[in-house]
């Protein structure tokens, strides 16, 4: 889905500030809360883009919050396994 970047506010229920989005006549807020750096960069009114919505939470990811996700998943894994890793070692099984 496709949506234009309309204010900054403070969604129902969340304690940050979130960016909405317009699509077909109807606001919905960022999934996760706005970025405080490099906000006019980010975040650039009445621009298109590309948008993915969540139906459960009626909530969109933008660009910025699908990279955090798929960074924060590989980051995670790869924290995950080097711990296993020293963790081995320390142990003497390695």
């Amino acid at each position: 889905m496709k949506g234009k970047f309309v204010r900054f506010g403070r969604a129902e229920g969340k304690k940050f500030d979130t960016a909405f989005y317009k699509v077909n006549d109807s606001e919905y807020p960022n999934v996760f809360p706005c970025e405080v750096v490099m906000r006019s960069k980010i975040y650039i009114p009445d621009k298109v883009c590309r948008l993915r919505y969540d139906g459960k939470r009626n909530e969109v990811f933008d660009l910025n919050a699908v990279c955090c996700v798929i960074f924060g998943l590989v980051l995670s894994s790869v924290s995950a396994v080097m711990m296993i890793l020293f963790l081995l070692t320390v142990i003497g099984v390695n």
